[in-house]
């Protein structure tokens, strides 16, 4: 009894010394290798060591709260304070589900335990080396939208499916195709299925998942009289079988992921496997979403919506086709300080925002950039001098004289951009010169 004592302990020292290992890899990752960046690392290790280490609950917690404690630490110390209070914001959330799901697992193997049910300890098994090598591989990546494809292209190749997918609901209500992995000689799909009727997602496939978070269908022939509209669907895209799992993120779906054609003996298994996985999914769609979020809005202006100056770092980097037209159109407001002094700045935001929905009107948005205060630009590429023209004519009506422009036109990009904003810049000036000459009750307010 004391060997086994002694073995047991040293096991354990191992076990949870490799657990702090990993949970160590995250911080490394999050804190010193990308400290600017949201901390994916870490909290996928985070959520997903209690799944390998669960033979000793309390362990395994007090290993992930020291963890914890480390890292809040380790980033207060190395990350910028916008950075460190948005990872807070997930890393102690995920911690407490962490040991939840630490406690729910034990309880699980005490089951297993219990009765002794050697099929279940099999299955049990392989539920844990499959999620061990879905996490070994999710780790390699910091950037949560290549996660989910990578969670996919495993899951797919390990289920020897034809097709694993996510599909979730856009900012219309409509269901899209997000990500998409096939086997080899297995047609993509994921173009043909984008802005899916949510009328028919939600009369279908959603109340499907309110009665179950799991759909497991073996043959799709007994939905041809049961349910025409799903067996229609899948018979045209050649499904015969499938396994899906509905998405949550607070308590809604806002989606599913699942496979196609896997083998009929794995349905069960893929099931049940797929219900574990499933908060990895939400979360790394939970990570990608806060993330775009964030980049979306360092390079958009708050008050207008428009691009700001940091957008233009592609123009600066020289990210454009130099062989193709280049238009660089300066825009500035006219009367914008009477506005202020005689109305107050929030008639003056509004009319800033009024010329920017001109301008974004007629040129289109994402080609709308605000310099400053008063000061827009509008870059246009592979567009004919004509094109420009006419859009100029149409934007000087539309905006008449709230603002002047200026623009200069280049067949190809032969110059640095910098020289051609100058250039832009020089020409706004001279037309605003030409305005204030004809204008003078806007004199007095230049």
């Amino acid at each position: 009894m004391m060997i086994k004592s002694e073995h047991e302990t040293i096991v354990h020292i191992l076990v949870h010394m490799f657990q702090f290992i990993l949970l160590s890899f995250g911080i490394v990752m999050g804190n010193f290798l990308s400290p600017d960046s949201i901390t994916v690392s870490y909290v996928v290790l985070l959520i997903a060591a209690p799944l390998l280490f669960t033979s000793q609950a309390l362990y395994c917690n007090i290993v992930t709260g020291i963890s914890i404690i480390l890292y809040i630490i380790t980033a207060y110390l190395h990350q910028t304070p916008e950075v460190f209070k948005l990872n807070l914001i997930d890393v102690i959330p995920y911690g407490i589900i962490s040991m939840i799901i630490t406690v729910f697992f034990m309880s699980i193997k005490f089951q297993r335990f219990i009765y002794r049910n050697e099929n279940s300890m099999l299955q049990y098994s392989n539920y844990e080396k499959t999620i061990t090598d879905m996490i070994r591989q999710s780790a390699a990546e910091d950037d949560a939208g290549e996660i989910l494809k990578n969670l996919l292209q495993f899951i797919g190749e390990n289920s020897k499916s034809d097709r694993a997918y996510i599909f979730e609901q856009n900012s219309d209500g409509d269901f899209d195709n997000t990500y998409e992995w096939c086997s080899p000689g297995i047609l993509a799909q994921i173009s043909t299925l984008q802005n899916l009727s949510s009328d028919y997602i939600n009369s279908t496939w959603m109340k499907m998942f309110k009665k179950s978070r799991t759909i497991s269908i073996s043959d799709i022939r007994n939905y041809r009289t049961t349910n025409e509209d799903i067996y229609n669907f899948l018979q045209s895209r050649k499904v015969r079988s499938l396994v899906a799992v509905a998405i949550t993120i607070d308590g809604k779906i806002i989606g599913f992921y699942g496979v196609d054609n896997p083998p009929k003996e794995s349905l069960q298994y893929l099931s049940e496997l797929f219900k574990l996985v499933e908060f990895e999914f939400s979360m790394m769609i939970r990570l990608r979403n806060r993330t775009a979020a964030i980049e979306d809005g360092a390079i958009h202006d708050q008050l207008t919506g428009c691009k700001n100056r940091k957008a233009l770092d592609w123009a600066y980097n020289k990210k454009y086709d130099p062989r193709k037209s280049f238009t660089i159109i300066e825009c500035d407001l006219n009367g914008l300080k009477a506005v202020n002094d005689l109305q107050g700045h929030d008639a003056g935001d509004k009319f800033i925002c009024g010329c920017a929905d001109t301008f974004c009107e007629v040129f289109g948005k994402s080609h709308v950039y605000r310099l400053g205060g008063d000061e827009f630009a509008i870059i246009l590429t592979e567009r004919t001098k004509e094109e420009v023209d006419d859009l100029m004519a149409q934007c000087t009506i539309k905006i008449g004289e709230r603002s002047t422009l200026g623009y200069v036109f280049v067949e190809q990009m032969d110059i640095p951009f910098e020289e051609l904003m100058h250039q832009a810049d020089m020409e706004m000036y001279r037309q605003k010169d030409i305005f204030y000459q004809t204008r003078k009750r806007y004199r007095e307010v230049k």
